[in-house]
């Protein structure tokens, strides 16, 4: 028993040996916006490929309670869940099952009768058909949102596929993006159709598991539940929070909830950054190969065709890719340095009070001196 509490402590020693290597950075940045009330609180994560530079949580998972914020907190990541989408995917891009430059209409032949709705009112047939990669970059004319399936947790992704097949386009193909959720949700649902699995399965046995996500879900138990900061928003003149209401129409730990590719998947800051150390080592996660360096250059690449920066199921952001959560949360890859760098709150990112939005920026800048430090210190 004592020879077990000791390789327990010794492995803690060692962990927190790693990760602190960042200092007061961060803290120095974001506790400012802390106590102004931009922000609630937040977990952050800097690292490398390999290793972990700096994992801290800051300010408060419940203002009102004065609960600390945590650093196994768990997140609701929102669209966070396209990146993981896209990745998946590739995946059967890698092993030659799809193709990015085939119709969507080849697995799901009614796309072939949509039409495009024109300024008019009128309804005409497309100039360019619909291909995959134009739902993975959002360029291919799908409306932004489905008010028939937004709040329904029940419905499969063939039923919410089904339901996106009664509206038109609201654009020509691959001539604007267009930010649409159900665009990445049809992703899921064609890797269903082209694997064999139900969306859930795959997830579970290609990214999560290969990855070492062992809090990311798409229905958190009742304990985890307990580890999800209270979710807030701005109050009316933005001066300061109030708490948001999260719409679900099942309890979250229910197992029949359907699993939305777009954005419903739950996570805490370490499996995020196994998620983007994968990304980060171009594919590779601690010596296992989960997507060819290829499929990791293409999802970091621009595929929009007018100014928006978006590429395969990431957005881009100067020289990183990764994403963002309509809740704040955010993971950025940098294609220039061996970095990652994860930024989670927990309130609605467009709708931040006295100057919250700024906080993603200090982070990130934050992210890249810790990034010089320990470079400085290899040489």
């Amino acid at each position: 028993m004592r020879a077990r509490l000791f390789v327990r402590c010794l492995i803690a020693i060692l962990f927190i040996s790693k990760i602190s290597f960042g200092g007061e950075e961060v803290r120095s940045v974001l506790q400012p916006l802390i106590d102004r009330k931009a922000i609630p609180g937040a977990v952050t994560v800097i690292a490398t490929k390999d290793e972990i530079l700096d994992y801290d949580a800051i300010g408060f998972a419940d203002i009102e309670k004065k609960i600390p914020m945590q650093k196994d907190s768990i997140f609701m990541i929102a669209s966070q869940t396209k990146t993981m989408t896209a990745a998946a995917f590739m995946i059967l891009v890698d092993e030659g099952k799809v193709s990015l430059d085939d119709p969507v209409s080849k697995y799901i032949p009614a796309f072939a009768e949509l039409k495009v709705k024109n300024a008019d009112g009128s309804l005409t047939k497309p100039k360019t058909e619909i291909l995959i990669h134009h739902l993975l970059s959002h360029s291919g004319g799908l409306s932004k949102q489905c008010p028939t399936v937004k709040k329904d947790d029940m419905m499969t992704l063939e039923a919410r596929v089904k339901e996106y097949l009664k509206m038109p386009l609201v654009a020509e193909p691959n001539t604007k993006h267009i930010y649409s959720r159900p665009s990445l949700t049809t992703v899921g649902y064609l890797i269903e159709i082209i694997s064999g699995k139900s969306y859930n399965e795959f997830m579970q046995e290609r990214i999560f598991n290969p990855l070492e996500m062992k809090n990311t879900t798409f229905t958190p138990s009742l304990e985890n539940q307990k580890r999800l900061p209270t979710a807030y928003k701005s109050n009316a003149d933005k001066t300061d929070f109030e708490i948001q209401k999260l719409s679900h129409s099942r309890p979250l730990e229910n197992p029949e909830r359907q699993p939305v590719p777009s954005g419903s998947i739950f996570s805490d800051a370490i499996d995020l950054t196994h998620f983007c150390q994968m990304l980060a080592g171009k594919g590779v996660y601690r010596g296992k190969r989960i997507l060819s360096e290829k499929s990791v250059e293409l999802m970091g690449t621009k595929f929009t065709p007018d100014m928006h920066t978006y590429g395969l199921g990431c957005q881009l952001d100067g020289d990183t890719f990764g994403h963002g959560g309509s809740l704040g949360s955010r993971m950025y890859i940098f294609k220039d340095k061996d970095l990652i760098a994860i930024y989670l709150i927990q309130c609605v990112r467009d709708n931040l009070p006295n100057g919250g939005e700024q906080g993603e920026k200090l982070f990130k800048k934050a992210s890249i001196k810790i990034y010089d430090k320990y470079k400085d210190s290899k040489k």
